[in-house]
């Protein structure tokens, strides 16, 4: 009789920790961990957006135009590799909602607006404080039913506790790893051209050097030789052009974070709050 009592913690153990497993792949336990999470530190569970410019738009000191030169000619490049639909669209409607015509006639446009897609992804950081929270609260039930099932009056209802604060606390590890803060950025080129009466005069220099070096020492018997040789090359290009427009260039990252958000949860607010930057920056 007593071995079959020492024997029904085990049994109470490994059927807790069995069930610990099962939970944990379950996404009932996601639930769990968001809802606790909502309760603990709801601004994990907020989309939150940001957007910084490498400098300051209004140090570009753009000039403000007439009404009638409120023509923009708009191009959207992509160099990064990624998949990155809707920019061209949001950057279009914002810069209408600002009063701005879209040309596809470059001569007729007071502003030229460039922008380059060089990174899109996703940095991710933990925080475990709700998933240990939640993980507690379901060791702490675990740990109750294994002591409901032990005999009274032994310390298992101790053990009990003790399995279902490790259980708890592997609940939690595996929670905090699914169920991560994770945010995802997006950076961009831009380049804006204003077109100046009269055009402008541009320089482009390229200039390349190349060296090569070389030392040696050879020892024949008791005498030893040396020899030394030392090359370099330079040479350099520039040239002159005349354009219509003044160029500013810029670079904006906009980013978006929440608990478990997803490429295709993240990637139109991130276009949307690019499309309303890039739409305001022209005077």
């Amino acid at each position: 009789m007593m071995s079959r009592l020492a024997n029904r913690p085990v049994r109470a153990v490994l059927a807790a920790a069995s069930l610990a497993l099962a939970v944990t792949g379950c996404s009932t336990v996601d639930h769990a961990y968001r809802g606790t999470t909502r309760m603990v530190n709801p601004d994990k569970m907020t989309l939150k957006t940001d957007l910084k410019w490498l400098s300051p738009p209004s140090d570009m000191g753009l000039r403000t135009p007439r009404t009638d030169q409120m023509v923009v000619w708009l191009r959207c490049k992509n160099t990064s590799g990624a998949d990155v639909p809707g920019i061209y669209e949001a950057v279009r409607a914002y810069l209408q909602a600002s009063g701005y015509r879209i040309t596809e006639n470059v001569d007729e446009a007071s502003f030229v607006l460039t922008t380059d897609v060089r990174y899109l992804g996703e940095i991710r950081t933990k925080d475990g404080t709700a998933a240990l929270l939640t993980g507690a609260v379901l060791g702490g039930g675990a740990g109750g039913v294994i002591g409901h099932n032990l005999p009274h009056g032994h310390s298992y209802g101790l053990e009990g506790a003790a399995v279902g604060a490790v259980i708890g606390g592997a609940i939690g590890n595996v929670m905090a790893n699914r169920n991560k803060m994770v945010e995802h950025a997006l950076a961009v080129d831009v380049r804006i051209g204003e077109r100046v009466p009269g055009g402008v005069r541009t320089t482009r220099d390229a200039s390349g050097a190349s060296g090569v070096s070389h030392d040696d020492a050879v020892n024949f018997g008791g005498g030893t030789e040396g020899g030394h040789s030392r090359g370099e090359s330079t040479e350099g290009q520039s040239f002159e052009f005349d354009d219509d427009f003044y160029y500013h260039n810029n670079r904006v990252v906009t980013s978006a974070i929440r608990m478990g958000l997803t490429p295709e949860e993240a990637l139109p607010v991130l276009c949307d709050r690019l499309g309303r930057a890039l739409g305001a920056v022209l005077p």
